[in-house]
């Protein structure tokens, strides 16, 4: 159980490296990057139900991609012309993603209090919070991308969003490969559990 962790923040660092430029080929890597997401997830449900529902989070963020890639404009220099139900798609992407990252946070975190791994758990809370501000922010500055686009010179604060995500969702990543060499398997939480019962 424990390498489950690990496949999930492999899924993370592909999604971090997924630096492709041809929309076709980031997203079919992006695909892959939330399937191992997805894998680890399920195999790791029985602990948490939040990794359960992180799955299943994982997997309408890989569909919403998909459907975001084929609907967004061939021209980037379109892409404040796209229509609103467009920009939608991409938005409920980013709550799906948003919603994936927390229930990977919270249910490591949840498992780490239960060990009492109280370091690792403040790490994926903190992490998840890092994660979550600058999302918020730059979904804020959606309206204002839609309404000026060109005339708004946000590149100076979308790279500062951007580095913060990236070290946030390395710090998640750090957290995972720990998890997975420090928290006990499922296998020998329930051993655990039943060596208790029984001396009771």
């Amino acid at each position: 159980m424990k390498k489950d962790f690990y496949l999930v923040g492999w899924g993370l660092t592909v999604m971090l490296l997924n630096i492709v430029t041809n929309p076709w080929i980031s997203t079919a890597v992006n695909v892959v990057a939330h399937a191992l997401i997805f894998v680890g997830l399920i195999r790791l449900k029985r602990r948490n139900s939040m990794f359960g529902a992180g799955g299943l989070f994982a997997v309408t963020a890989a569909l919403l991609s998909v459907i975001s890639m084929l609907t967004s404009p061939v021209n980037e220099a379109a892409l404040t012309n796209a229509p609103s139900w467009a920009w939608g798609i991409d938005i409920l992407f980013s709550l799906a993603s948003l919603a994936m990252i927390y229930a990977i946070c919270t249910g490591t975190a949840r498992e780490a209090d239960k060990e009492g791994e109280t370091e690792l758990a403040k790490k994926m809370r903190f992490g998840w919070w890092t994660y979550l501000v600058p999302a918020l922010i730059a979904l804020a500055l959606i309206p204002i991308l839609l309404n000026f686009g060109e005339n708004t010179n946000m590149l100076a604060p979308l790279l500062v969003l951007g580095l913060i995500s990236l070290a946030a969702t390395i710090s998640i990543i750090v957290g995972l490969r720990r998890a997975g060499r420090d928290l006990r398997s499922y296998e020998e939480n329930a051993a655990a559990d039943g060596v208790k019962t029984s001396g009771a």
